[in-house]
Order: C-alpha cells, then structure tokens, then sequence
C-alpha cells in the first residue's frame, strides 16, 4: 500500500500474501488522525509475518493545491479559468446580461405587475388585494 500527499512525501507498507487492510479517516468524527488496521491469516505452514514500513521523501518542489482564483489545480474541468484576463471576460459579460434583465412594473404594494390590476388575475378579498387561485387551489 501507498500513500502519498501533496508534497510528495508517502508512505509504504508491505504486508504478508492474504493480509485484509483498512485504512479508516477519522476526521469525520472530528479526529484528526486516521486509523490503519491489517488482518493476517496465520496457517501452520507459516514460518514468519513480515511487515515493512518506509517512510518516503517529500518531491523537490511541492505542486500547490489552489491556483491564484481558488481553484483545484489537480483537475481540469469546462469553463475553469486560466487567466486574469478571462475573468474579466466573464465577469463582462454577465454585467452585461444583468443588464439585459427587466424586471415588470409593480404597482403600489409593490407587489403585483401593474399589468396584472386589469388583466382580471386578482381579485379584491376584504379590504386588500389578493392573487386569484389557479386551477386545482383553494
């Protein structure tokens, strides 16, 4: 088995033919360790267990997580930005389709477009205004 993190630094073990291992994390029950458990069978014809363990160096320069946008740089997905110079294109570009948007009048209340007043789709309940029920409301 090996495991290694970010910066290169890992982690090996040997373990007998037949061994069951589990490596548990358990951050999620708010450890901050992780617990690594090894079964090995033993049978009579079984002369020695040998289990080894080697700590392995860190990588010269250690690769970053995060680029300069926050983004994850193991994985390359559509639509992730590689430069300043794109983002200020998207971020153009959705001001400009912001500005495309029109919200309806409202009317008073604030409430209502102020086309719905005639068009019959509300109707007066008690002293104030109120949306008529669609089908299948009550």
């Amino acid at each position: 088995m090996q495991i290694k993190n970010y910066e290169g630094r890992g982690l090996e073990i040997d373990v007998p033919e037949f061994t069951f291992q589990q490596l548990t994390d358990n951050r999620e029950w708010n450890w901050s360790i992780f617990n690594w458990r090894a079964h090995t069978p033993l049978t009579p014809d079984r002369k020695e267990l040998a289990f080894a363990i080697r700590l392995t160096a860190a990588a010269k320069t250690a690769q970053p997580l995060v680029d300069q946008f926050g983004q994850s740089t193991r994985e390359d997905w559509p639509g992730k930005v590689k430069s300043l110079d794109e983002l200020k294109g998207d971020a153009a570009s959705e001001q400009e389709w912001y500005e495309s948007l029109h919200p309806p009048e409202l009317d008073r209340s604030a409430v209502f477009p102020a086309a719905a007043k005639n068009s019959g789709s509300r109707r007066r309940v008690s002293s104030t205004w109120g949306r008529k029920a669609g089908a299948g409301c009550s």
